[in-house]
Order: C-alpha cells, then sequence, then structure tokens
C-alpha cells in the first residue's frame, strides 16, 4: 500500500500517513510512504492532485479520513453512506491580508486543521515554506486573511514549474494554487474573497498567471469550479475523478491569465 504525500504541503500530512499506516496493518499491506516532490513519477502514474493520496492496489483515496473510514470506502469502493455531503456557505470578507511566509505556518495550519489538530506538522511545513520561499517572487508563498486578529482563511502557492502534479504543462512565470482554504468552524466562506486577493497580489508581484485544480461542484481538492469561474478562471480539461467520503468529484484544471 503506497501513501503519497507532496512533502509538508499540507501540515496534517502526518496525521494521514498514521492512519493509512493503521489501515496497511489491517488489510495486511506493507506501508510504503513516497513523497512525490522527490519522485513525481507517482504523482503521474497515479493521477495525484491532492496534497496526500492512499493507493491501495489500484483504489484511490484523497479525503483525510479515519481508517476506519478508508476501510469502509475501500470495501466499497465508493462513498461511504450516510457521510454529510459539504454545504456551501455565504462568501464572507476579511479585514486584513497577510503574506504567507515561512513565520505564519503556524497561524495558516490553525486554519484548517485547528490548533489543537493531533498530528499537525507546523515545524515541517515551515521549513517547507522555507525552501519554497527561495524559489517566489519576494519570498511570499500564498496569503492569510484575517478577521480582526484571527486567521480564518488562506490560499498557498508554488510555481507552476515546480509542481510535481501531472497537470497539462508548466508554464515559466505562472503559479499554482496548492491549497485554498477555509476554517470550517466559520459561518462563512473565506475561500471566494482569499482566491480574488491571490489574482490582484499576483498581478502586482509580476507573475503572468495563476492556475488550479478543481472540484466542479465541491472545495476539494480546491474550488468549487464556480468559485474560480467568478474569480476570472477559465475550465480547462477534466483531469478524472476523485473519491470524496461522501461522493466521486470530477477535477478540472484551471488558468488565470494576468
Amino acid at each position: 500500500m503506497l501513501y503519497l504525500h507532496y512533502g509538508a504541503q499540507c501540515p496534517g500530512y502526518r496525521y494521514m500517513g498514521a492512519t493509512a499506516r493503521e489501515l496497511a496493518g489491517v488489510l495486511n499491506r506493507s506501508y510504503v510512504p513516497v513523497d512525490v516532490a522527490e519522485s513525481p513519477d507517482y504523482a503521474v502514474r497515479h493521477r495525484m492532485f491532492f496534497p496526500a493520496m492512499v493507493v491501495v492496489d489500484d483504489f484511490r483515496l484523497v479525503y483525510p479520513g479515519t481508517a476506519q473510514q478508508m476501510l469502509e470506502s475501500y470495501r466499497r469502493s465508493g462513498p461511504i453512506p450516510g457521510e454529510l455531503a459539504w454545504r456551501e456557505l455565504p462568501a464572507g470578507d476579511v479585514t486584513s491580508v497577510m503574506p504567507l511566509t515561512p513565520g505564519r505556518a503556524g497561524e495558516a495550519s490553525a486554519i484548517c486543521l485547528g490548533d489543537g489538530a493531533s498530528g499537525v506538522g507546523v515545524g515541517d511545513k515551515e521549513r517547507w515554506l522555507e525552501d519554497e520561499s527561495a524559489t517566489v517572487i519576494d519570498g511570499i508563498c500564498g496569503l492569510i486573511g484575517y478577521c480582526a486578529d484571527t486567521s480564518v482563511g488562506g490560499v498557498e502557492f508554488v510555481r507552476e514549474t515546480r509542481i510535481p502534479y501531472p497537470i497539462p504543462g508548466r508554464r515559466e512565470n505562472w503559479i499554482f494554487v496548492t491549497c485554498l482554504y477555509s476554517a470550517p468552524s466559520a459561518l462563512s466562506d473565506y475561500r471566494p474573497v482569499m482566491l480574488q486577493q491571490l489574482v490582484g497580489w499576483a498581478r502586482e508581484l509580476g507573475y503572468r498567471g495563476v492556475s488550479a485544480v478543481t472540484g466542479e461542484e465541491t472545495p476539494y481538492p480546491n474550488g468549487p469550479l464556480r468559485t474560480f469561474e467568478r474569480a476570472g478562471f477559465s475550465p480547462g480539461p477534466t483531469l478524472g475523478r476523485a473519491l470524496l467520503r461522501n461522493r466521486w468529484e470530477t477535477m478540472r484544471f484551471m488558468s488565470c491569465e494576468l
């Protein structure tokens, strides 16, 4: 059984690795972790567009569930009945935006994983951002949005030429959205405003374009698609399907020329 992860791009990669190892034990399989940043051929072979993926034979899981949830998905070869669907919230606004730098790794991690989440690799995330900051303009790897003093939304990126995923082409001076997220406990969705902020910042920094992989109807791996369209992105090719806990989702490549 393979556990593929894109370095420490997602600070929860250790948690998902632990549950994947537990699943391997239940299935009596060997557990093989692979960093696709170092071995991108694995990402190509398994059509990986998420920061982490579990592969059992030809079966692929991308959601960060428990070992029991992943086991049920594997046994069903599909969604788990009764799992809650994603519910779209009204778009929220932020009072300030700050660039994502290595020193803000903890604030970024707290948005999607919570302050007390187990298995959070914040130190790993900080070191990952330090490496990436040397490859982007002004060391800015993304943006964090705040309501008062609380971080509520974020968007992260790398240069398109560095992404290990099998995207259709890699263009010079374009950036690729690795993660667009909003605090799950919030009553508003901050993805739309953070994406709009990113387009403006990217233009000012001198990038030529922004790309991403979206879910057509859900925010997994980013999105949903209409959020990107409203921010000026154009749909590209369909990239296949991904199994979430409650449904199959179709992935699309999106581009916004600046």
